[in-house]
């Protein structure tokens, strides 16, 4: 910005913008570990930490029997089909909801 033929950039407003105040808050919008902690505790990530560790195990169940790894997908796939409806009717029951 130009004003009087010198030109001015934000060290020059500093003080009338609250420079300092600005730099805080670009410190903690951009602090990694705050937006973790905050999905960490979101209700809905933590359902979905749930349903894909049953997943998992799942998975490893079929792969044992069958004696080969099924993969993701189909193990998804075969839980979603088959144990869903029931895991979540569960979860729910025992959360009272």
């Amino acid at each position: 910005m130009a004003m009087h033929g010198k030109d001015f950039g934000l060290s020059e407003f500093g003080p009338m913008l609250g420079c300092f105040h600005i730099r805080e808050m670009s410190a903690e919008i951009s602090h990694p570990q705050s937006t973790g902690d905050l999905l960490r505790n979101s209700t809905l990530y933590r359902e979905f930490q749930a349903e894909r560790e049953e997943i998992l195990k799942h998975k490893w169940i079929e792969s044992e029997k069958l004696g080969y790894d099924i993969g993701f997908e189909r193990a998804l796939t075969d839980w979603i089909v088959n144990h869903r409806t029931k895991w979540r009717r569960t979860r729910l029951q025992g959360a009272g909801r």
